[in-house]
């Protein structure tokens, strides 16, 4: 929404003491201004709150997935376990270009207020709404846009941990298979030798009896 359409927006909202028949209302109306300011701040002070609860998930976020990618390397055995953990350093790398910092745009200018304010203070609550109605359009873009890098991120994290998984479950099936083929192959060749050894005695027995 244009900052136009936003102000346009603000113009329409009239004081809490007009009535609807009233409206619209003719070109040299007064405007409550004020009231128009107020609604501009509630708004700045809900898309600020919506940044600060995005950001206080991605922190601890970060914090787990470095924690399980030092896991999983620690626990490596090999080339191939290191490699597979090292999938875990791109949901990472996304969490942080979500966490990254930003600039955003503020209201109202202070250098503006002490200049103008005590001579046109109307006029300067007016242009401070518009231009608060740009500064939350643009601002709310991004906070949008980190949204959807987290959403994306946790995906990304969620299908690394589930494939990382995998491959435990995988290499520990395998190596419990070659323990079990290797303790049958040692149980084999002992009941083969044993057997071999009881069959030369029986026949040096065998002999010793003739």
């Amino acid at each position: 929404m244009s900052a136009a359409a936003i102000g346009a927006g603000f113009r329409d909202a009239s004081p809490p003491t007009a009535k609807l028949a009233d409206e619209p209302l003719p070109p040299d109306a007064e405007v409550d201004w004020d009231r128009a300011y107020a609604l501009a701040r509630d708004r700045r002070d809900a898309e600020r709150e919506r940044l600060e609860r995005i950001e206080s998930k991605i922190s601890p976020i970060i914090a787990g997935a470095i924690a399980a990618l030092g896991l999983f390397v620690d626990k490596a055995s090999g080339w191939p376990d290191l490699l597979v953990s090292a999938l875990l350093l791109a949901p990472i790398a996304m969490l942080l270009l979500a966490f990254r910092t930003t600039d955003y745009q503020d209201f109202p200018n202070l250098d503006d207020l002490v200049k103008t304010y005590q001579w046109y203070p109307k006029t300067y609550v007016r242009s401070t709404v518009l231009g608060a109605a740009e500064s939350i359009a643009k601002n709310s873009i991004i906070i949008d846009r980190k949204a959807r890098d987290l959403n994306r991120a946790m995906a990304v994290l969620f299908l690394t941990v589930i494939v990382i998984l995998g491959w435990r479950v995988i290499e520990a099936y395998d190596h419990d298979r070659t323990v079990r083929n290797a303790a049958a192959t040692a149980i084999s060749t002992g009941s083969r030798a044993a057997s071999a050894h009881a069959s030369k005695h029986t026949s040096a027995d065998t002999k010793k009896r003739r």
